[in-house]
């Protein structure tokens, strides 16, 4: 029987606190989730209880949540509450690329939210740090800034909360349909939007210093499956 997500959370936390070592075995065995949570998925959440990090799921992530935008309740959506993806996106009319976090079929503009003063205390100094056109400095600080500005935008989103009644009032403001983005071209002529259930990904390293061959790591290909029920 595979363990719940929040209990092998649990088990990670509390096995970092009293320095316990853990083995893993059986399903444990698979590189990515599938049927099991996934080996590498298993990997990198040890090392972070161990560094002292947090695995827990937060209030973000609670199944019970819903959202004010319609869309991200309907059964199926890539994008509920519970999932919110940062990306970089741009509106088809060509203005600067800026970072928005999808939920539903609509894209959440982090910049019009600090123009709107939605945001307080940490997630305000957070959506700061995204408030460019890349989220670089974002990521850079870490895991607490952008933490700290999922949790201010899922009380912004979330139905019947202050947050919530202050943010729906402001939607033409802040909602930019997925329909009137664009996605970005990359130098290299890739284009980027968000993640969907089903794509592909592909990781390839390579390790290069002036003066020395470029040595390469290989790549590791993975498909996106739907998210699960935590409970």
């Amino acid at each position: 029987m595979t363990p719940t997500s929040s209990t092998l959370a649990r088990v990670l936390s509390f096995r970092a606190e009293l320095g316990l070592p853990l083995k893993a075995t059986a399903g444990l065995h698979q590189a990515v989730r599938s049927e099991s949570h996934g080996f590498v998925n298993l990997l990198l959440a040890a090392a972070l209880a161990h560094a002292g990090g947090s695995v827990m799921t937060d209030t973000a992530h609670d199944a019970t949540l819903r959202s004010w935008v319609e869309s991200a309740n309907e059964n199926g959506t890539d994008f509920p509450i519970q999932n919110l993806p940062f990306g970089v996106f741009r509106k088809a009319t060509g203005d600067d690329p800026r970072v928005g976090i999808a939920v539903g079929d609509q894209i959440l503009d982090v910049r019009a939210c600090l123009d709107a003063e939605l945001l307080e205390d940490a997630a305000k100094q957070a959506a700061k740090l995204a408030s460019g056109t890349s989220l670089n400095s974002l990521m850079q600080r870490g895991r607490g800034p952008a933490s700290s500005l999922r949790q201010g935008v899922s009380r912004l989103l979330q139905d019947g909360t202050d947050e919530g009644t202050k943010a729906a009032r402001a939607r033409s403001r802040i909602l930019v349909p997925m329909s009137d983005a664009e996605p970005l071209t990359l130098p290299s002529g890739e284009t980027r939007s968000f993640i969907d259930d089903g794509d592909e990904i592909i990781l390839r390293g390579d390790c290069e210093r002036d003066g020395y061959r470029r040595i390469g790591f290989g790549e590791c290909r993975a498909r996106v499956l739907p998210a699960r029920s935590l409970s």
